[in-house]
């Protein structure tokens, strides 16, 4: 990002109208490393309350060119 190869995309958060939980969606694009990110998850407020184990969920998703010539991207989810 310092170096401006890498950007971030509109972050999109949204209520889903149950329990106050939010979901939203964040990507990002590294131009240098050839990676594109996205991250999906939920906030849940109330889960601590409740005692649940947590409030938060989420799941990451990063794609990266196989080769620097190639059209093909491989997925890695975290």
């Amino acid at each position: 990002m310092a170096s401006q190869d890498a950007y971030n995309f509109a972050v999109i958060r949204e209520a889903i109208g149950h329990e106050d939980a939010l979901y939203g969606f964040k990507g990002g694009f590294d131009q240098a490393g050839m990676a594109l990110g996205l991250k999906a998850g939920g906030y849940w407020p109330n889960n601590m309350e409740k005692h649940q184990l947590i409030n938060h969920q989420s799941t990451v998703f990063c794609l990266i060119r196989i080769l620097a010539a190639s059209r093909q991207w491989s997925a890695a989810i975290f």
